[in-house]
């Protein structure tokens, strides 16, 4: 008899974004791995979608409850929602709970909820014990250790700390998705269950980098020689800064740079800045929509390495963007604005693979940025001395059977 399994999430294909991807392989392989698959989700009325990932799979029925609508909130709807204990999800998690409560749910053997947003963990905190399951908290990302967490109130920052304290108490296993994270969370929160804790990373889908020899979106732009991607939304003017003001700076120190290097956006635009747009005016940044998955490939195909940028705080060292993964399945060098003794950077430092650079001023960045621009024009980056078993840990397929032994573990 099948094992069976309850998925709680806010985003399941056909919504793309970043986590969707890692989440769908996990469905996946459940179903290759004979279980029987539950998805609970909200309807998507908006947003971008990626048709390439909404295929029905064996095994797994998914379900829509609610729907996410992206809507301009008036003051008094900003003001209660800055002054609410949880993220604005929490009311859809509640309304699964409800849905739950009322239905017979009890055939389930385990329950997987999986976030950001982190409210969805209420899902296990309320039911699991109730339907005698076992329950795995996913944290794609980190919580309230995140520098990105934003609370207003005191008593926010408290609340938030408290229910994560909770998720920890009452989980059977919690999935990290770095290494450090599940080192932060373990000194943190004082757990002395080293083993409740296991790390999944984000990773990369080795099917979404083939090359179809299709055109980049960039085609029709003025060709440069060597094109840099960034994948994924914009940050917004702080975050985004740090790497800009660098790049701005060695064109200004090498003005060769501007003629032979364009800066390729492919994502969410909606944060752009009015440097960016300069720079797109100067032909040295282009802007393109996102892709879908498995039109990935093409575009790093067509590129000479890859970008990513984070903020300077400790709290971003735990963190490796769903990019890095991309490039790095790609083998693509590649060029961070970050933490150098981070995660990230580490691994990028360790096995040759680019340069890193603290954002401390735009100075170092620029500086930073010549060097890995030169380095790849002498191809001084390879992915040779990078050891297999890092291609396997960040490999969605191998994380999937990584998820499958933690619940055989469990059930």
């Amino acid at each position: 008899m099948n094992k069976k399994i309850l998925v709680v999430t806010r985003k399941f294909p056909p919504a793309a974004g970043g986590g969707v991807p890692r989440l769908a392989n996990f469905v996946s392989g459940l179903s290759r791995h004979g279980w029987e698959t539950t998805v609970i989700a909200p309807k998507t009325a908006d947003g971008w979608m990626d048709a390439s990932k909404d295929i029905p799979i064996a095994n797994v029925e998914v379900q829509r409850i609610g729907e996410f609508i992206r809507t301009k909130r008036n003051l008094s709807q900003k003001i209660v929602g800055r002054l609410r204990s949880l993220d604005p999800s929490a009311g859809w998690a509640n309304s699964v709970i409800d849905y739950l409560t009322t239905k017979n749910s009890s055939s389930f053997d385990a329950l997987l909820t999986t976030g950001p947003p982190h409210s969805v963990h209420l899902v296990g905190l309320r039911l699991a014990k109730k339907l005698n399951v076992k329950w795995v908290a996913d944290f794609r990302d980190q919580y309230t250790l995140n520098p990105n967490l934003k609370t207003y109130l005191p008593f926010q920052k408290r609340a938030c700390v408290n229910f994560e304290s909770q998720i920890y108490k009452q989980a059977d296993k919690i999935i990290t998705n770095t290494r450090r994270n599940r080192r932060d969370v373990l000194r943190e929160f004082q757990i002395r269950d080293f083993y409740k804790l296991v790390t999944i990373n984000n990773g990369f889908d080795p099917t979404e980098l083939r090359n179809t020899n299709a055109s980049p979106p960039w085609s029709a732009h003025p060709p440069k020689k060597y094109n840099y991607a960034y994948l994924g939304g914009l940050r917004g003017i702080k975050i985004d800064s740090y790497f800009f003001d660098g790049f701005e700076r060695a064109i200004t120190q090498s003005p060769n740079l501007a003629k032979e290097v364009a800066i390729r956006l492919v994502g969410d635009s909606r944060h752009l800045s009015e440097k960016i747009k300069r720079l797109v005016d100067l032909g040295s940044v282009s802007i393109h929509p996102p892709v879908p998955a498995d039109g990935v490939g093409d575009i790093l195909s067509n590129c000479d390495g890859g970008l990513s940028w984070q903020g300077p705080s400790l709290e971003y060292r735990g963190m490796i963007t769903q990019k890095f993964f991309e490039y790095f399945g790609a083998k693509k060098p590649v060029f961070i604005v970050g933490r150098p003794d981070g995660e990230m950077g580490t691994i990028v430092r360790r096995y040759g693979l680019g340069v890193a650079v603290l954002p401390a001023n735009p100075e170092a960045v620029a500086a930073g940025f010549l060097e890995f621009h030169e380095g790849v024009k002498k191809q001084l980056f390879s992915y040779n001395k990078c050891p297999q078993y890092l291609f396997d840990q960040f490999n969605r397929n191998e994380q999937a059977d990584k998820l499958m032994r933690v619940l055989n573990g469990l059930v």
